[in-house]
């Protein structure tokens, strides 16, 4: 078994050629950083082999769907969410390194909230990241990928609400915002996120795009806050479009 994964990772290492401009080398003295083409079960399988030393956070791990065609995956976190089943399983927490193709609204006009609701427990675009986005990955990756409880704060009530999903959105604090007057804590922030520069997402066209987060805007019922193209902090309405980027967690 440890010859097979030994001989995957030389793979993986080889394949880096493929992606040379996805290998984010960082300069000005900051780590490299490495590109796996690897499907996620793949990863996953060289976690629980005891083989997540090769994986570091800012890494990429670019992977195919079967409508986005390839995700490329930054690794924002290693054993920062647990398997609430199994919690001594190592994991690693990876997000979307670009924004997904297309407009997202947060969520859809309905009566009662004919701007959407800033919700995340029964917002729309739960409902398609965990159904037809989560569709579009293998059984085996889908088996790979751990449901994970996540905290957000109800806006009306104040109370907190917990959801368990595959896949599943960042909270302001878990990207890296501080807590404060208008910020809940809802999770610490991944080691990943140092500043606005690591908030930065493209599109497919390489243009910076705005995507959502979980939170709602403590001051509106349907307004969710959102991180623009320059990595700061705002809230849109729920009805609107920008862009999503999901994250997960695997092992």
């Amino acid at each position: 078994m440890k010859k097979e994964l030994l001989e995957k990772i030389v793979e993986i290492r080889e394949g880096l050629g493929e992606l040379e401009e996805l290998a984010g080398k960082e300069t000005e003295g900051k780590a490299e950083r490495s590109v796996f083409i690897l499907a996620l079960e793949d990863a996953a399988k060289l976690l629980r082999a005891g083989f997540g030393g090769i994986f570091r956070v800012g890494d990429v791990i670019v992977s195919r769907h079967a409508d986005v065609e390839r995700i490329a995956w930054t690794v924002i976190g290693k054993d920062a969410d647990k398997d609430p089943e199994n919690p001594e399983r190592p994991t690693m927490t990876l997000f979307m390194r670009d924004a997904l193709p297309g407009f997202w609204r947060f969520d859809t006009s309905r009566p009662g909230a004919p701007c959407g609701d800033n919700r995340w427990a029964t917002s729309a675009i739960r409902r398609r990241l965990n159904e037809s986005l989560l569709g579009g990955f293998t059984e085996e990756e889908r088996a790979a990928m751990i449901a994970v409880d996540k905290l957000t704060y109800d806006r009306e009530t104040g109370k907190e609400e917990r959801t368990h999903d595959k896949l599943f959105l960042l909270s302001c604090t878990e990207a890296g915002f501080e807590p404060g007057a208008y910020i809940r804590d809802e999770g610490p922030a991944y080691p990943y996120f140092t500043g606005r520069e690591s908030r930065v997402k493209v599109d497919e066209d390489g243009d910076a795009r705005s995507w959502w987060l979980r939170s709602p805007d403590p001051g509106y019922a349907s307004f969710v806050r959102l991180v623009l193209p320059d990595g700061s902090l705002y809230s849109l309405n729920a009805y609107y479009g920008p862009g999503a980027a999901a994250a997960c967690v695997i092992g």
